[in-house]
């Protein structure tokens, strides 16, 4: 449920909702499973295509199982550092076996495309880069008034992956003075909140 679901509706798109997809339970990734088959069979798409890691499991599994074509969008392979140990371990083994299966995996950028080929062994013909990103472009500045200081904003949860502490670093190599406003919640808030303190970084959170 949600807006891209009302959107759809509204295009007059015919639109399924499948229930337990972001759950880890395994009874209802079963259930995911079954209702996504029964999904397939009913609409015989020439190809599925699937997003993140609970969706992108149980889509697999199901167009396996019918021999129906499938591209996975890999939106940040769910193992990199950053992760909980725990979390990250179980995510790489899920992954590794998934991995077996034939479907065709798209990796946001290069690196993620290495992770794939060295972690989980996916061979390169299963593999694409579609980076999630736009060409460097001049664009045009307002012109700044005499002492004002350029303001950078990023927009996100604030989590271990997304590594806003990085950006409160560098900021400090910077050869003049640079704002930043960090809009968003999360978990490590309270962590970059104090980052940027010990750094003396002019952050708005």
């Amino acid at each position: 449920e949600g807006p891209v679901l009302v959107d759809a509706r509204r295009c007059g798109a015919e639109a399924h909702v499948i229930s337990g997809l972001a759950s880890s339970s395994p009874l209802h990734i079963a259930r995911a499973v079954r209702s996504i088959r029964s999904l397939i069979r009913l609409e015989r798409p020439d190809v599925v295509h699937c997003h993140s890691s609970h969706a992108g499991l149980v889509t697999r599994l199901a167009a396996a199982s019918l021999r129906t074509p499938c591209v996975f969008t890999a939106h940040g392979l769910p193992f990199k550092r950053g992760v909980p140990a725990a979390r990250r371990t179980v995510a790489w083994l899920a992954e590794l076996l998934l991995a077996r299966l034939p479907a065709t995996v798209v990796c946001i950028n290069e690196y993620e495309r290495s992770l794939a080929r060295r972690w989980l062994r996916i061979p390169a013909r299963r593999l694409r880069v579609i980076p999630t990103s736009v060409p460097d472009r001049p664009l045009p500045l307002a012109p700044r008034r005499g002492g004002e200081t350029p303001v950078i904003c990023t927009v996100c949860r604030l989590a271990p992956p997304k590594r806003v502490d990085t950006l409160i670093r560098a900021m400090t190599l910077l050869p003049e003075p640079v704002s930043l406003s960090v809009v968003g919640e999360g978990p490590a808030q309270d962590d970059l909140v104090e980052l940027a303190r010990a750094l003396d970084a002019e952050v708005t959170f």
